[in-house]
């Protein structure tokens, strides 16, 4: 009786058979998880997914790409990774037009050069290039602004140059110097000017496609259209890497898009 009131109160459970039931159920087969990959092969392979992408026209989706690598890389503060990665998004949103957003990026590498514990010298070669940048947004920020705000955007890109060129004197960057002023030139209207400065450079030996880029917008307002288009086919057959797809939607907007194979 007080056994059957404790299971009309608690409930019983089921009586446990003497010998115990095996399933004959087949477990499925577990796989391990894949080793992750190392960041430096991660990197590499977002680069090449972002060159693809600006080539198809999803810049957003190849900005998001390499952005996601940024947290990461900050960490690296041995290494030059995230300053690359920066300088890499300044591009793609200038691209974009978004200038704003690739000055933000420029002030991304700066950070990262402020934070890195490279050796001196590795940390003026990317400091050139940061400047170099700096100076190109920042002008082209300038030009896009309302008028009311013109020079004193102006003067800001002015500054930038001439804290650059003050780098890349000390450091024989003669080539980066004149592209930068062959662009400042060509930004405002001074065609001899921008064509003179365009021609300190040898093309021949300069494989950088932006650096090319700016030569050819330099010669055609110069009015060396023939040596522009020379300049515009080696850009077309250049060698592929992510700032030729962004070089090559720019010409398309500005009415010299590369001729298709026939």
């Amino acid at each position: 009786m007080f056994a059957l009131l404790a299971c009309s109160m608690m409930g019983c459970a089921a009586e446990s058979p003497a010998t115990p039931v095996r399933s004959t159920a087949t477990l499925p087969e577990t796989k391990p998880p894949a080793p992750q990959l190392d960041f430096e092969t991660r990197k590499m392979n977002a680069y090449r997914d972002a060159t693809d992408l600006v080539a198809k026209g999803d810049l957003k989706k190849a900005q998001a790409v390499l952005e996601a690598l940024v947290p990461e890389a900050r960490e690296k503060t041995d290494t030059d990774e995230e300053f690359w990665l920066h300088n890499e998004l300044t591009w793609i949103r200038w691209g974009e037009g978004e200038l704003q957003g690739a000055l933000d990026e420029v002030d991304g590498a700066k950070g990262a050069l402020d934070r890195s514990e490279l050796d001196t010298p590795s940390k003026k070669k990317l400091k050139l290039h940061e400047l170099w940048d700096r100076a190109y947004v920042e002008l082209e920020i300038s030009l896009a602004a309302p008028a009311e705000n013109r020079d004193a955007l102006y003067s800001k890109a002015d500054d930038a140059r001439n804290e650059y060129q003050e780098l890349a004197l000390a450091e024989n960057d003669h080539d980066g110097m004149a592209v930068l002023e062959a662009f400042f030139a060509v930004r405002k209207g001074d065609g001899n000017h921008a064509k003179i400065a365009a021609k300190k450079i040898d093309v021949e030996q300069d494989s950088d496609l932006q650096d090319l880029y700016v030569i050819a917008l330099a010669l055609d307002l110069g009015g060396d259209a023939q040596g522009a288009q020379n300049v515009r086919a080696r850009i077309c057959g250049g060698r592929e890497y992510l700032m030729k797809p962004l070089i090559l939607r720019q010409m398309v907007k500005e009415g010299h898009a590369c001729p298709v194979p026939a």
